[in-house]
């Protein structure tokens, strides 16, 4: 069912726009986090802007514990996932300023993250950021900014502190000015 989901949800349009000029890396995420369990479901669509050339592979961060159902790229040969890092090999060189379009699905658990700050790990009764600290989507450690758009499904007792957009049991944050990082900051209502 999670496949058919994430398949219809590709097919009707929930990418980012292969035509538009990116000057900045650019994430378009759908995730679901339910904040008991630590369990993350998420759908990737990014725009890889390099500020460096890549002639062999890039790598990104990624929390450890996901796993990855389904990763596409332009110039892609195959990729490798271990420890956290996520390596792309690729066909052809990647120049800075190039738009390398990358679709990654993965789930797993982000309780046990690869951070060592304590105030990131997941508590139900306090809520936590989703934070760059935790590698909870793909970070290029070259990427000085990005922007974004993120629908996240949470469980009802959840809430975003005072950021995003409410449609239901998602909730939906953008950015089109270039940040650091996305942070999602959860609460209990």
């Amino acid at each position: 069912m999670k496949k058919l989901l994430i398949i219809f949800l590709i097919l009707s349009g929930f990418s980012c726009n292969p035509y538009r000029s990116y000057y900045f890396t650019h994430y378009h995420i759908i995730a679901s986090y339910d904040p008991a369990t630590t369990v993350l479901s998420a759908n990737v669509q990014l725009v890889f802007i390099p500020r460096q050339e890549y002639h062999d592979s890039i790598t990104f961060q990624l929390n450890d514990h996901m796993e990855i159902q389904s990763l596409t790229a332009q110039e892609l040969k195959y990729y490798e996932f271990e420890d956290g890092r996520l390596v792309l090999y690729i066909e052809e060189a990647v120049m800075p300023g190039d738009q390398l379009h990358i679709s990654l699905n993965y789930s797993g658990m982000i309780g046990n993250s690869l951070s060592t700050k304590t105030d990131l790990v997941p508590d139900p009764a306090l809520g936590l950021i989703l934070g760059p600290d935790q590698v909870w989507y793909p970070v290029n450690p070259y990427t000085e900014k990005l922007t974004y758009f993120v629908e996240i499904g949470l469980p009802e007792a959840y809430s975003l502190d005072g950021t995003g957009i409410r449609k239901g049991r998602k909730w939906q944050l953008l950015t089109e000015k270039p940040l650091g990082s996305i942070k999602i900051p959860l609460v209990t209502e």
